[in-house]
């Protein structure tokens, strides 16, 4: 294989990410994952943490070490962390409202995300939008 090609293939697939990411945000191909965080003692479950899933229609599922680099590079893993935020949020209520057992839940957020945007306030709004 030549060597320009490795090379252009990352390019083409970073480029279709900063391309479509905000359309994978406003279609819901992003998805919120919950994996366990279980006691060491007890095992029992302790907290969840949201992760972030990409299923793309066009292109399948598209990696979280394909598209966090490429969000973090153009400065748009602001965007992405308070989606996280606020579909967790959504489903919270939804767990609550349903009578379901309300487990703690992680979010996670980068240094980067305070440099981009007013983090603070704008979780706080969505808190009390939820």
């Amino acid at each position: 294989m030549n060597s320009f090609l490795i090379p252009l293939k990352a390019y083409l697939q970073e480029r279709y990410i900063i391309e479509n990411f905000d359309k994978a945000l406003s279609c819901g191909w992003i998805k919120v994952y919950y994996h366990c965080l279980n006691r060491v003692n007890s095992q029992k479950v302790a907290a969840f943490e949201a992760l972030a899933r990409w299923i793309d229609p066009e292109r399948g599922k598209i990696y979280p070490n394909d598209f966090i680099p490429a969000l973090l590079k153009y400065h748009l893993l602001y965007k992405l962390d308070l989606y996280m935020f606020e579909q967790v949020c959504r489903e919270v209520i939804i767990r609550h409202d349903n009578g379901l057992p309300l487990v703690p839940v992680c979010v996670n957020f980068s240094r980067h995300d305070f440099l981009h945007a007013d983090i603070v306030n704008t979780m706080n709004s969505l808190f009390d939008k939820y």
